[in-house]
């Protein structure tokens, strides 16, 4: 180029180069007195603000509208604000938040053997209803067995009470005494309280018999895995954990171990004399399934609009040097501003991050700490600000951003789960009896109809009462006594009704008392004629 000047024509060329020379010298003192009096506001593109699902719309935006009124006034940064709020369909946004895995409860399964037992059972209740007893009990043996194998699964313990019942019953009623009175203290082992109602009277001797022959037994520990399993004993409720049940009778019982969130388990155990205890142990199989969460769907590669890193905090992905430099070129800005709000503790967070659109590298800033009031807001908010200018103006201090933030990271505190009782479903109803012979029912008692009421044919203003058996000339016959009354009416009351006459009207009062009066008198005067000496000189003249 001077090669040019110079060998242009001698007038024109001289002039051109003494200022191409003062314009190179000039440059250098330019810059240095723009750098002394301080540079020219740095242009800042703004990313719409993102937050996660606990804080409120109406937070997310009383803080984008403070930090924008901060900013704005702020003569070192030129603000720019990108309109673009939403990446769009067709960018697939990972779900950063950690997601526990998924405990979910197996359900129960119904055991079929527990089905063809019913159904045997209903078949051998109608063959004892028709006393085709020999071919019951065959069945009933077998059906013995496999029910104390399907304890556990049972919801029910009735129709092991009432296979034992029939079993008894078959025996005694078809002639086998002594299998009857085994297989009655069998039954009377589990259910003390059994009193053979709707049954035959042979099994309801059989059952005063037995009762009498049953042994106490030893106590039955029973010891369970979990601590809140519940454990019943012949079909009743005992308790939850481990148990030590007491008060049995000697011979076959029937455990059963439950829980919420575990199999059932269960079984027969023979309890022995008294003073020597049975432990028996259930360790149920937990129901409890972890289902791990689904990873998150895959990122989408190619450019993506900056909205997506401040929604997803994934400043380290390697296409985001790129991204920021071509966005910020597209509008001359040297840094891009990305904000992300949280909430966690009970308070929300407010994370900035400062990309370099020439380096293509981004910091973060301190965060602000904002109370749920938002009491705090513009001064946590003032902080922020100047914290953000610091990191625009020089970000050297600032370490640069290799993973996804912890902000993006934090949840809100879930309260902890209130511990659920477990409330054990109460014991099962007995069996009804079954009715082998007709039982007959007494009869009812009899209808007593009320006696009619008598009208005495008095005013309602009489002045006194009557007696109830003053004799009245209209007064109605008296109602006929039942059979029944009569019956209870004793011969006492009528006598009591005849010696109510006076003592002074009795005839053997007034014989006495004439009695008395003459011998009275008889002997006062037999004393005086013995008694008087006149009789020894009596004399006199008659004369006429």
């Amino acid at each position: 180029m001077l090669n040019r000047l110079v060998l242009r024509r001698r007038v024109v060329c001289p002039p051109l180069l003494v200022c191409f020379v003062c314009s190179m010298l000039w440059m250098p003192f330019a810059g240095f007195a723009q750098s002394a009096e301080g540079r020219g506001p740095a242009i800042v593109l703004v990313i719409p603000p993102q937050k996660t699902a606990e804080v409120p719309e109406s937070v997310a935006s009383a803080v984008e509208q403070n930090l924008k009124g901060l900013l704005d006034i702020d003569s070192n940064m030129k603000m720019l604000y990108d309109g673009v709020r939403d990446p769009g369909p067709e960018y697939d946004i990972p779900d950063t938040t950690p997601k526990e895995p998924e405990i979910q409860v197996k359900p129960l399964q119904e055991n079929p053997k527990v089905a063809r037992a019913l159904d045997s059972l209903a078949t051998v209740r109608k063959m004892v209803e028709k006393r085709q007893y020999e071919g019951a009990l065959s069945r009933l043996l077998n059906l013995n067995s496999t029910f104390g194998g399907l304890v556990g699964d049972m919801d029910s313990f009735s129709p092991v009470l009432e296979a034992l019942e029939l079993t008894a019953a078959s025996f005694i009623n078809g002639g086998f005494a002594e299998e009857g009175a085994g297989a009655m203290r069998n039954l009377l082992t589990v259910q003390p309280d059994y009193a053979g109602a709707g049954q035959s009277d042979r099994v309801k001797a059989a059952v005063d018999r037995n009762r009498e022959r049953l042994a106490a037994g030893g106590d039955l520990i029973v010891q369970v895995k979990p601590d809140d399993a519940v454990v019943y004993v012949n079909g009743r409720l005992v308790g939850q954990g481990n148990q030590v049940v007491t008060g049995l009778k000697r011979g076959k019982h029937y455990v059963r171990v439950t829980g919420d969130t575990s199999f059932p388990d269960g079984g027969t155990v023979t309890v022995k004399p008294e003073g020597n205890p049975v432990t028996v142990r259930y360790e149920l199989k937990s129901r409890l399934v972890t289902i791990a969460p689904p990873p998150p769907p895959p990122v989408k590669q190619g450019p993506k609009p900056l909205v997506w890193y401040a929604r997803t905090g994934l400043y380290a992905e390697p296409a985001f040097e790129n991204d920021i430099k071509a966005a910020a070129a597209n509008v001359f800005a040297d840094n891009v501003l990305f904000v992300f709000i949280a909430r966690g503790d009970n308070k929300f967070h407010i994370g900035a991050f400062v990309g370099n659109g020439l380096n293509g590298g981004v910091v973060e800033v301190e965060k602000a700490v904002v109370e749920t009031d938002l009491s705090n807001l513009y001064i946590e908010l003032l902080g922020l600000e100047t914290r953000i200018q610091k990191a625009v103006v020089d970000s050297s201090s600032m370490a640069r951003i290799t993973a996804q933030p912890p902000i993006y990271r934090m949840v809100q505190a879930k309260p902890k789960p209130v511990p659920v009782v477990v409330v054990a479903p109460p014991p099962p109803p007995p069996p009804a009896p079954v009715a082998v012979e007709p039982a007959y029912q007494p009869y009812p008692a009899p209808y007593q109809q009320p006696a009619p009421a008598v009208d005495p044919g008095l005013p309602a203003d009489f002045p006194m009462d009557l007696p109830s058996d003053f004799p009245m000339a209209d007064t109605a016959p008296a109602a006929q006594p039942s059979y029944q009354q009569a019956a209870s009416t004793t011969t006492v009351e009528e006598e009591d009704v005849v010696d109510e006459d006076p003592v002074y009207k009795k005839w053997w009062l007034w014989t006495i008392v004439g009695v008395v009066v003459a011998g009275a008198v008889g002997g006062g005067l037999a004393w005086h004629f013995l008694n008087s000496d006149s009789g020894a000189s009596v004399g006199g003249t008659v004369g006429w």
